[in-house]
C-alpha cells in the first residue's frame, strides 16, 4: 500500500486519534519475526479505504481541503504528480492505527536497508514531495512529521508530546526503533516486510458503505465503546433522514464527523491530563455521560441524566429520541443544530 507513488491516505478527523498500546506493537514484532524465522507468512487484516473525490455531494471531499491545508498547498496542483497525473487520495475508514504504525516501521526499514524518504513520499508536479500518510488533526501530523524527519536526521529532535495520541505515537516508535536494533534477528526480520510472504489487502468502498462500516466491526468479534455506538447511530440516522437531498447529506455528514473530530480531540487530551482513566471504554463512557447531562438538563430540564450511566443515557435517551423521531419530519436544518451542539 505505501509503496504506491501516485497514492496518499488520510486518516480522516472522524477517526479515533492513533491509539495503539505497547502490547500491540509488541504482538506485531513478535509476529513478523516468528513468520521470518520460519520462512512462514504473515498476512495483516485488510484496510478499509474510501475514495474522495473533489465533488461536493461527496460527504469526504473537505478532506481534500483538510489535506491541502496540513501540506500547506492552495490549490489543485498539490492533486498532481510529477508524472501529471492525478493523486489518488483514500480516506482511511478502517485500519489507521495499523498504517501509522506500518509507516514509521517502512521507514525504519528504508534507512537502515540504504534507502531514501522518498521511497515513502509523492513526487508533486509543483516541484514538492509529500508523504503517503496525512493525519488528522493537523497537531497529530506534524508530530508524526517530527518522528519521521528523526529517523533520517538523528540530530534533529522528536517535537515534545501534547495529547495521548502523540504520547502513543513516541512511546511505539521507540520501541519499534528498539526492535529493529536490538539483535541481528530482528534487524534481519524486518526485511519480512519486503517479503512476498507479507500480504494485505486494501477494501475499496463506495462512500455510503464505508462511512458506517465501524458499525459491523461487532461481527468481526470487537465490541463498540458506548461512544462508537453513538456516533454510529447518528450517522446512520443522518443518512436515513437526508437520503432524498444529497447535498444535505453531504453538509450533514460534514458536520458531524467534524463535530466528532472535535471531540475526540478533547477526548485525547483529557485522557493526557489524566481527567479521563486511559481504560478501555472508560474515557468513551465518561464523554456520554457529559453530553448527556449537558444536552438534558440544559435543554430539557431532565435531572435523572445525573444519575444514568453511559450505557442507560445512550439507550434510554439518544437512542430513544432518535426512535422517536419521525425521519421525514427532520429538516436539514434542525438536524444541523442537534449535530452541531457536540462540537
Amino acid at each position: 500500500m505505501l509503496g504506491s507513488d501516485d497514492t496518499v491516505y488520510v486518516i480522516p478527523s472522524f477517526q479515533r486519534p492513533y491509539a495503539w498500546e505497547n502490547k500491540q506493537i509488541a504482538d506485531l514484532c513478535a509476529d513478523i519475526e516468528k513468520a521470518y524465522n520460519a520462512s512462514g507468512y504473515h498476512y495483516l487484516s485488510s484496510f478499509h479505504l474510501v475514495p474522495i473525490n473533489k465533488i461536493a455531494v461527496d460527504p469526504l471531499h473537505e478532506f481534500i481541503e483538510d489535506a491541502k491545508k496540513i501540506l500547506s498547498g492552495s490549490d489543485d496542483k498539490i492533486l498532481e504528480t510529477k508524472k501529471m497525473t492525478s493523486v489518488k487520495i483514500y480516506a482511511v475508514i478502517d485500519g489507521q492505527q495499523r498504517l501509522t504504525t506500518l509507516f514509521f516501521l517502512a521507514h525504519l526499514f528504508y534507512k537502515n536497508r540504504g534507502g531514501s524518504r522518498q521511497n515513502l513520499e509523492v513526487a508533486l508536479s509543483c516541484g514538492i514531495n509529500i508523504p503517503r500518510l496525512i493525519q488528522n488533526p493537523k497537531d497529530d501530523h506534524d508530530f508524526m512529521m517530527s518522528i519521521v524527519d528523526f529517523i533520517w536526521s538523528p540530530g534533529t529532535s522528536i517535537a515534545t508530546p501534547k495529547t495521548q495520541s502523540q504520547k502513543h505515537m513516541q512511546s511505539n516508535f521507540n520501541k519499534l526503533q528498539n526492535w529493529c536494533n536490538s539483535n541481528p534477528t530482528s534487524n534481519s526480520a524486518i526485511n519480512f516486510l519486503n517479503s512476498p510472504n507479507f500480504k494485505t489487502i486494501a477494501i475499496e468502498l463506495e462512500a455510503s458503505y464505508g462511512l458506517t462500516s465501524f458499525m459491523i466491526l461487532n461481527d468481526r468479534g470487537k465490541d463498540l465503546t458506548v461512544l462508537e455506538k453513538f456516533k454510529a447511530l447518528l450517522i446512520e440516522f443522518a443518512y436515513d433522514a437526508l437520503r432524498s437531498s444529497s447535498s444535505a447529506q453531504s453538509i450533514l455528514i460534514s458536520q458531524l464527523h467534524r463535530a466528532f473530530g472535535d471531540l475526540y480531540k478533547i477526548l485525547d487530551i483529557c485522557i493526557y491530563v489524566n481527567l479521563f482513566s486511559n481504560k478501555p471504554g472508560a474515557a468513551d463512557s465518561a464523554i456520554i455521560r457529559l453530553l448527556s447531562c449537558y444536552i438534558r438538563i440544559d435543554q430539557e430540564a431532565d435531572k435523572t441524566s445525573i444519575w444514568q450511566g453511559a450505557e442507560e443515557s445512550y439507550q434510554e435517551f439518544f437512542r430513544k429520541k432518535l426512535a422517536e423521531t419521525p425521519i421525514t419530519k427532520v429538516s436539514h436544518f434542525c438536524m444541523t443544530r442537534h449535530v452541531m451542539c457536540l462540537g
